[in-house]
């Protein structure tokens, strides 16, 4: 059995795959299986990873099912049930991940591990190098970028309201698959989903080194915003219903979260607190979430929050 293994969930990443292939196999840890999912590509996606995986001698599970295009938290829920190794890694195609990503990540998981049991679910995300479609650096640190260079690690409230970690940035143990899976399907993302339950339930680890060139094109499926005022009012154009659409959205991963922990675990009453807030008049719902902690990075952020609730 590998040490790591790298869930890969495709589709239609034949423009970007063969770079990402190649980070993988300059990766100075090596003790790693890629576990693919395609979904449905038209574009050879899953020829381009079983030809490198051949020629270059690399392990490869691919899983087959008739379970057809389940977009793509379904796809990498299915991706990550079928690893089994001790850790896993969630991989986004377009990416390259810098050659000390995995013999970081699996570093940092020990040492956690090493203090609080391999039993505890475990997720350690790394800062990225956000670069354009060439890889010409945009910004050394997303986090930086994001407005969180220098927090804390996130507290359950605050994670509970916004995502700090990419899911192409997370190493997660055994012990936390086992909590997580099957990702339901009305969550806002799969990593979102995975660091809540880790902060939930075990422990969350944050290396502040760089892990990846986080390529930005116009296929992202999130990318990476400034986060500022000029930011967030063209957000805005958009509308305020989006925005109120997009905390609904966190609710029910909210009310997911509740639902998957246990009746009598002490954070459960705190996240049904965060997943009923919209039963109760506007200025009531304010007071309780500036009391109980519900925030986001950012003074610009948390004013639209709040007044947008």
């Amino acid at each position: 059995m590998h040490q790591v293994d790298i869930a890969l969930g495709l589709y239609n990443g034949a423009a970007y795959l063969s770079e990402f292939l190649e980070s993988l196999g300059q990766q100075t840890f090596q003790d790693w299986r890629l576990v693919v999912r395609d979904d449905g590509s038209t574009d050879g996606s899953l020829e381009i990873v079983r030809l490198w995986c051949e020629r270059h001698g690399r392990p490869l599970r691919v899983v087959q099912d008739t379970l057809g295009n389940l977009r793509v938290i379904a796809n990498f829920s299915a991706c990550l049930a079928a690893t089994d190794a001790p850790y896993a890694m969630p991989a986004d195609q377009d990416d390259v991940w810098l050659p000390h990503k995995i013999e970081d990540a699996v570093a940092a998981m020990r040492r956690m591990e090493a203090e609080c049991g391999s039993q505890t679910p475990i997720a350690i995300y790394c800062d990225l190098e956000v670069v354009d479609a060439a890889l010409r650096r945009l910004h050394p640190s997303f986090l930086e970028m994001q407005g969180q260079g220098s927090r804390r690690l996130p507290t359950l409230p605050q994670l509970l309201t916004q995502n700090v970690a990419p899911g192409c940035s997370i190493i997660v143990n055994r012990s936390l698959l086992a909590t997580g899976l099957p990702i339901p399907a009305d969550v806002a993302m799969h990593d979102w989903w995975l660091m809540l339950l880790a902060r939930a339930t075990g422990r969350v680890g944050h290396l502040r080194r760089p892990g990846i060139a986080y390529r930005q094109h116009g296929g992202n499926q999130v990318g990476a915003r400034r986060g500022g005022l000029m930011d967030l009012l063209k957000q805005a154009r958009h509308g305020r219903l989006a925005y109120q659409m997009r905390l609904r959205q966190t609710r029910t991963q909210a009310q997911a979260l509740a639902q998957r922990l246990p009746a009598n675990h002490p954070q459960r009453a705190l996240v049904e607190t965060y997943a009923s807030l919209d039963r109760v008049p506007r200025p009531l719902r304010q007071i309780r979430a500036w009391r109980k902690g519900f925030d986001k990075v950012g003074l610009v952020r948390n004013v639209v929050f709040f007044l947008l609730m």
